[in-house]
């Protein structure tokens, strides 16, 4: 799953890994700041995402370590009303559904 910079993702994964203090809320959308490959020294190569509306402290090694990108999904935005040019037709009279 790719993400890009300003799109809205919802935190499915809110669990601390090691020391790490509780940020996100599980259920709760986010905006992607940032989007990087980052290599953990203790987890690994993986692709990160920073966000706007939390900001991490940096670790002990002294970077921020961006979001691991498995803890979210894209956000849902919700289907737009047809426009009645379009919606005029779906509704006519004397038409059998089969």
């Amino acid at each position: 799953m790719t993400f890009h910079v300003g799109q809205k993702v919802v935190c499915v994964d809110d669990r601390p890994i090691g020391a790490d203090v509780k940020h996100l809320n599980r259920g709760s959308v986010y905006t992607v700041a940032q989007v990087l490959e980052f290599d953990h020294p203790a987890r690994g190569r993986y692709v990160g995402v920073h966000l706007t509306e939390v900001r991490r402290p940096a670790a002990s090694f002294g970077v921020v370590v961006p979001w691991n990108t498995r803890r979210f999904r894209p956000a849902v935005q919700p289907r737009k009303e047809l426009p009645e040019e379009i919606t005029q037709y779906l509704n006519v009279p004397g038409r059998v559904d089969a």
